[in-house]
């Protein structure tokens, strides 16, 4: 006598097993996307870490030059265009 899914214990089973194979696809995924979001958190605190630099590399450069500089830079009325 061999059983077949029309059987309430075997379909029952079959359930099982499929709710089984599925939470072990979700987990994997889970897992996946765990290490993804640690690898972007620790890419977006290197960034950071380097903006943190230029911003700082840019405070200096803006002292050594001095106040109105940036004006004096930006106004290009004086100069002739390049192909003089």
């Amino acid at each position: 006598m061999t059983k077949s899914l029309t059987d309430p214990g075997e379909r029952a089973l079959a359930e099982v097993a499929i709710q089984r194979e599925r939470m072990t696809e979700i987990e994997i995924r889970y897992t996946h996307l765990t290490d993804v979001v640690e690898q972007l958190s620790e890419l977006v605190r290197a960034q950071q870490t380097a903006l943190d630099g230029l911003r700082v590399a840019v405070e200096r450069l803006a002292q050594r030059v001095g106040p109105g500089s940036e004006d004096d830079a930006l106004d290009t009325s004086h100069q002739k265009p390049p192909h003089y």
